[in-house]
């Protein structure tokens, strides 16, 4: 457990891209990691979906690691905000 928790602290440490879109109708963000399928989180604010997205982060590196899937390392380090 240790071992892993280690693991999840080094990844965190990775810069994974990841895609902030606003929603249609204005009220909602949603954050997505393209490089981990199933990657993403929302939030109400582009604040708060960020914050949101480390936590959603977090929580697939550990089911990954835990399930024995391999974790990707990160292609690029790129940002974009994009308002669908």
């Amino acid at each position: 457990m240790a071992q892993r928790e280690e693991l999840i602290e080094e990844y965190m440490k990775l810069t994974y891209r990841f895609d902030l879109v606003k929603d249609p109708d204005g009220n909602n963000y949603m954050a997505r990691y393209p490089e981990l399928p199933g990657c993403v989180a929302t939030g109400d604010t582009i604040e708060s979906t960020i914050r949101n997205a480390g936590y959603a982060l977090r929580k697939w590196l550990n089911t990954s690691l835990e399930e024995g899937k391999e974790v990707p390392l990160p292609k690029t380090s790129i940002y974009r905000f994009e308002k669908v």
